[in-house]
C-alpha cells in the first residue's frame, strides 16, 4: 500500500508517475492468454489501490521495454510488436478504472 507515500507526497506539493514493472521476466510471453489475463488482473489491482489520488501524475508501464541489450527487454527478445498491442488492453483497464 502506497497510500501514506502518495499522501506526504501530496501534501508537499508533489506528483508521483506509478510505475507498473514489466519485463520478459515478469511476463514472458504475451501472446499466451494465461500471461495476458494475469497481467491485466495485477494491473487492473494496481490501478484500484492508488487511482483518483491527487499525487498520481501518470502511469509508466515497463521500463525501457526497447533496450537492445537488456535481457528481459520485449526488444532484446523480439517481442516489442507484442507488447505494443498489449499495451491496448492496459489502456482499456485503465480507461475502465479511471472511467475515461
Amino acid at each position: 500500500d502506497h497510500k501514506d507515500f502518495l499522501d506526504r507526497c501530496n501534501e508537499m506539493g508533489l506528483k508521483v508517475i506509478v510505475t507498473f514493472p514489466m519485463s520478459t521476466n515478469d511476463y514472458l510471453d504475451l501472446t499466451n492468454e494465461a500471461t495476458i489475463i494475469q497481467a491485466l488482473k495485477n494491473f487492473r489491482h494496481t490501478v484500484r489501490m492508488v487511482k483518483g489520488h491527487p499525487a498520481v501524475l501518470m502511469w509508466a508501464i515497463s521500463n525501457e521495454p526497447n533496450h537492445a541489450t537488456s535481457a528481459y527487454s520485449y526488444q532484446a527478445a523480439g517481442t516489442l510488436s507484442e507488447f505494443f498491442s498489449f499495451l491496448e488492453k492496459i489502456k482499456d483497464v485503465r480507461d475502465d478504472e479511471e472511467n475515461f
